[in-house]
């Protein structure tokens, strides 16, 4: 048979929800790329006084300390035999796949924190003992939901939040009517913003270097204060295909990435859910 002839692929694209199309993105000129330090303004709370009462002393309440952060690098490659390349523009593809994977990317990392775990930083992440757990025993998912809804009321005065859970719990809550769509958003009753993240593994929290792996009757789902990001601009390296090329395997690589962080300024609500896990896998996998 004569060879196949080679044309280009349908371009990979990003999902319509996500934590990218969810969180605040933040576009500032400071220099942030090699980690950044700040003072939350959104958390702590508030006192109520009587007037007329001079007895009464109104301490100042300190707030949650300063939090600090590293980013980490996204990186979506591309590569081809050196062969076929003139079918196909590597540096755009490369551009195209980071583009679609990268909030799945920032998504793992804010659930599990393994880049901030083996390198010892103390970046905020979803899995983390530092979480308030609001079940005792993992929960039916309309209890769950409520749970972390109440857990939110009762941290920073009630200001608006994030729930984060997998895709799957996203639709027992939809099939319950408990979440709505507005545009790109998914939202609660109380109008706190839920992320169905493709890179959120349903694990729970966990002290050493792997969160614990969630597991039918144990699926977990946490909720935040609002999640803000911070992105570098993308860059595709090398710059030509003679610096792309591998000579070994006669392969080109090319590689898209940039800069990201993730956080957010307090709360963190975690809640035990009790679902079967559905997953990839079986025969026709």
């Amino acid at each position: 048979m004569p060879p196949k002839q080679a044309v280009e692929a349908r371009p990979a694209t990003p999902p319509r929800i996500s934590l990218l199309t969810s969180a605040v993105i933040v576009a500032e000129r400071e220099r942030w790329e090699a980690g950044f330090s700040y003072e939350p303004e959104t958390c702590g709370g508030g006192e109520a006084f009587d007037p007329c009462d001079d007895a009464i002393t109104k301490d100042e309440t300190l707030g949650a300390g300063s939090v600090d952060v590293e980013p980490f690098w996204v990186v979506a490659p591309d590569a081809c035999s050196s062969f076929g390349f003139a079918a196909r523009n590597a540096k755009q593809r490369a551009a195209r796949r980071l583009a679609a994977c990268e909030s799945a990317v920032i998504e793992t990392e804010l659930w599990r924190g393994d880049v901030a775990r083996a390198s010892g930083w103390s970046n905020k992440f979803l899995t983390s003992l530092d979480s308030d757990v609001v079940t005792s025993v993992p929960a039916d998912p309309v209890d769950a939901l409520a749970c972390l809804e109440q857990g939110l009321a009762e941290c920073n005065c009630g200001t608006r939040g994030m729930i984060h859970a997998m895709p799957q719990v996203v639709t027992y809550w939809a099939q319950q009517n408990l979440v709505r769509r507005e545009a790109d958003l998914i939202l609660t009753t109380m109008d706190t913003i839920v992320v169905p993240g493709s890179g959120y593994d349903g694990s729970g929290p966990a002290a050493g270097a792997t969160p614990a792996p969630a597991a039918s009757g144990s699926i977990w789902a946490y909720a935040t204060g609002m999640v803000h990001i911070r992105l570098s601009p993308v860059t595709v390296v090398p710059d030509n295909n003679d610096e792309a090329l591998d000579r070994t395997t006669n392969t080109l690589v090319y590689r898209a990435e940039r800069i990201a962080a993730a956080t957010w300024d307090c709360c963190l609500v975690a809640a035990e859910i009790d679902l079967p896990l559905c997953g990839l896998g079986g025969a026709g996998s």
